[in-house]
């Protein structure tokens, strides 16, 4: 049973993990080359959901903060890495296209 309890958390965060990602660079799992992409879309879709209540615990709590320059984590407006390529302000946070 402990197994499974396993398996299903670690399931959940890595579902939330490709959330996490989708959110921030746009880029999207491409699961509809896949037999089983209701399945896919569905557990994407869990980790969204996941996702999002995560935050709003987060943002409700007293345990944090937003980020000060002072905390050492690089600049708080800095979007991440540089890009490379195509400008990534072109695709919205829900939809995105694909080549």
């Amino acid at each position: 049973m402990l197994g499974m309890i396993r398996w299903v958390v670690e399931g959940t965060l890595v579902a939330m993990l490709l959330s996490a990602i989708r959110r921030e660079t746009g880029m999207i799992f491409f699961y509809n080359q896949y037999q089983l992409g209701g399945w896919i879309h569905r557990y994407l879709s869990w980790g969204e959901m996941c996702y999002t209540r995560t935050l709003k615990m987060v943002k409700r709590s007293k345990f944090f903060r937003k980020q000060l320059n002072e905390d050492g984590f690089g600049r708080i407006n800095d979007s991440g890495p540089k890009r490379r390529g195509r400008d990534q302000s072109q695709y919205s946070s829900r939809f995105v296209e694909l080549d």
